[in-house]
């Protein structure tokens, strides 16, 4: 599921094509702390002379790596990353690498290789790099839906044109330092970059703790309202929540909305007068093209009559003479 998921909110994400100058054929890897963990791109020979790898954090800007010139080997490590030799880089030929050393969890994140030719630069699809820890926090999450005006849970997942709903993203985690950052993501067959579609601010206070004295559990609940539902409301809502260190998903939820019978009925009047004008006008079209073919028959039987009227005393006066 989490890789599913990943395929549909990476930014700049594009599907694996035999023409793309700049590929990253994986898009998920787990690691554990002490790791060494080697990310791969491959780039075509004759695109870019300047190549880069970017780290993004949830929420955050891409923030450059490292960038390697083409006819040099010694890359130029930019920022934080200045001083982290944990981090190497190799290119030979089309295979650019990145290599990660003793992996820690502030590692995780989106990272994408580019290659810059001139004033462009492309980059990959991106890979989502996910610390899977030994220890990790009991957590659960979950999505449903409700109504908007009263407030029940809903199972179904068409709704038609006008309608309104609530998307909720229910997480049961351990309570810990910072604040808690949500997305939500929309996904529908054939969207290139759903991209993120809402941020939730600062909303820790919107948590509540267990009733029971010195809990660290709290629960929290996320609300995305859709009102006045259209057909391109249609797809896949996604919620993901950083919070202690980790990117938790929800499973999601289905939207589809449907055509209602009121607005197939008031469809109905100008599909049939639509329906009605286009056979009239292929009777008409139909009819001169027969009315000018009628015309042209008779046209040409009407010059052949001359012709014989004007010929035939002609012949009577040369044979009366004869």
């Amino acid at each position: 599921m989490l890789k599913l998921l990943l395929i549909f909110c990476l930014p700049f994400r594009t599907d694996f094509i035999a023409s793309a100058a700049v590929v990253q054929k994986n898009i998920l890897e787990a690691f554990t702390a002490g790791e060494t963990v080697t990310l791969e791109c491959w780039i075509s020979q004759d695109h870019g002379n300047y190549y880069s790898w970017f780290k993004q954090s949830l929420g955050e800007a891409p923030t450059c790596i490292l960038s390697l010139y083409a006819e040099t080997s010694t890359p130029t490590f930019y920022g934080d990353f200045k001083n982290d030799k944990r981090f190497t880089v190799l290119k030979k030929g089309n295979h650019f690498a990145l290599t990660i050393d003793d992996a820690k969890p502030s590692d995780t994140g989106i990272y994408y290789c580019g290659a810059r030719d001139y004033d462009l630069t492309t980059f990959s699809s991106g890979l989502f790099l996910n610390y899977k820890g030994v220890n990790r926090r009991q957590h659960h999450i979950k999505q449903f839906l409700s109504t908007m005006d009263s407030g029940a849970l809903v199972n179904q997942h068409e709704f038609n044109p006008g309608d309104s709903v609530n998307l909720h993203c229910s997480v049961l985690t351990e309570k810990c330092v910072g604040n808690q950052s949500v997305y939500w993501f929309r996904h529908e067959s054939g969207d290139t970059h759903p991209g993120i579609i809402y941020k939730h601010g600062n909303i820790n206070d919107q948590c509540e703790k267990s009733s029971e004295k010195d809990s660290h559990v709290q629960s929290c609940v996320y609300n995305l309202p859709k009102k006045n539902l259209s057909l391109t409301d249609a797809g896949t809502y996604y919620c993901a929540v950083a919070t202690c260190g980790e990117i938790l998903f929800g499973n999601g939820s289905r939207l589809e909305i449907g055509v209602s019978e009121s607005a197939w009925t008031d469809l109905k009047v100008p599909v049939l007068v639509a329906t009605n004008i286009l056979w009239l006008v292929i009777i008409a079209v139909l009819l001169c093209k027969r009315v000018q073919k009628r015309q042209e028959t008779f046209s040409g039987c009407s010059r052949g009559v001359k012709l014989r009227s004007s010929t035939f005393p002609w012949k009577k006066l040369k044979q009366t003479r004869d």
